[in-house]
């Protein structure tokens, strides 16, 4: 096996890995997250009617996935139990089924990256020395 399809082995997978992790970050919901993602330049949170600028936390809520700044959120959820914009009801049963979705992304992102190291640490047994040798693992 020469060392450059090794390489663009060792990329794909460490690719598939962050975009798992990136698909988790993005759909995990309730928890804040900082604002990324500069797509969403036209996002406004319907609670302070501001603009979710990239950097600010922000919160989606379970089901409709609306997007607020995370404190704007907070403060409206401790007197409302309805999304602010489509005034979906945000339950106790929506948000734990939630929580159960988002842990079971979470085990497969991590049983995904156990796979990819012991993968790794096959093909570096496999391969010749003076291949692996080119390649170092960082830890």
């Amino acid at each position: 096996m020469s060392s450059t399809i090794l390489m663009t082995f060792l990329t794909a997978i460490a690719f598939l890995a962050q975009s798992f992790q990136n698909y988790i970050i993005r759909h995990s919901g309730y928890p804040a997250a900082v604002n990324e993602n500069e797509d969403h330049e036209s996002d406004y949170c319907s609670v302070c009617l501001s603009q979710i600028c990239k950097g600010e936390k922000v919160r989606s809520l379970p089901v409709c996935n609306h997007r607020y700044h995370a404190d704007c959120i907070g403060a409206w959820l401790k007197n409302n139990t309805t999304c602010p914009l489509c005034r979906n009801k945000i339950t106790d049963h929506s948000l734990q089924k939630h929580k159960q979705v988002k842990n079971l992304a979470e085990s497969l992102f991590n049983l995904m990256q156990s796979f990819t190291d012991l993968l790794v640490a096959v093909l570096y047994m496999l391969l010749p020395s003076t291949v692996t040798q080119s390649f170092p693992l960082v830890h």
